[in-house]
């Protein structure tokens, strides 16, 4: 059974809200991204990619394990859903095989600055099809740093409008599909506020009425002296 914050934020996330969560650490908030994206991915849109986010690499590269166990411990997931970590040390062989069929790719914010947006056409897949984006440790990004995530992040929306999913040119202009973002954080005081600084929130995502605010912590706690 899930904990009152995980099915709060997974049943946002699948009614299609925006989604940014604040709890302690070790109290799943993994969970709450992962269940709506593998759903998607198995049900609703065979045809998704999913973006996870990381500050640093050895952050993608420690969930790029967790998730391939997870995948690994059910056939019907490891044949169906496939994960790739993309970073600076990702050979160039696999970054091509990652952009032609990854269903969930797991990367930092310098590497879409870097090397995924100047290459936008080789990503189209990728780009066209995007329809979660999970910046995880989303507190990281303040300051200059998150002022530079920030213009990434509307970069990326920026190309996804312009390949869409291979639908008409008016379903473009209104982009109902551009993706779901999700901020997850155990240490940020508001995570609403954080959201919409870092996010276009207003401008073309939907506004404060798409955006699901979870910060009461239901996990278990030890006592407090």
């Amino acid at each position: 059974r899930f904990y009152k914050h995980q099915a709060v934020g997974i049943n946002a996330v699948v009614a299609g809200q925006h989604l940014a969560i604040s709890t302690a650490t070790s109290s799943g908030k993994s969970v709450v991204f992962t269940v709506p994206v593998l759903q998607a991915l198995l049900t609703g849109e065979p045809n998704a990619v999913a973006l996870f986010v990381f500050p640093t690499k050895a952050l993608a590269q420690d969930q790029l394990r967790s998730m391939r166990a997870l995948l690994a411990a059910d056939d019907h997931l490891n044949a169906a859903i496939t994960c790739g970590c993309l970073d600076g040390d990702t050979p160039f062989a696999e970054r091509c095989n990652i952009a032609e069929t990854a269903d969930i790719i797991l990367t930092n914010p310098d590497m879409l600055h870097a090397s995924v947006l100047p290459a936008h056409k080789r990503w189209a897949r990728l780009l066209g099809r995007l329809r979660f984006v999970v910046l995880d440790e989303a507190h990281v990004y303040r300051g200059v740093f998150g002022a530079h995530v920030s213009m990434v992040m509307r970069r990326l929306l920026r190309v996804c409008t312009l390949y869409g999913d291979g639908v008409s040119h008016a379903a473009k202009r209104q982009r109902a599909r551009l993706p779901q973002f999700i901020t997850c954080s155990a240490t940020m005081a508001s995570p609403r506020e954080h959201f919409g600084a870092l996010l276009p929130l207003e401008k073309c995502l939907g506004g404060s009425t798409r955006l699901c605010c979870v910060t009461q912590d239901t996990s278990p706690q030890g006592s407090k002296t």
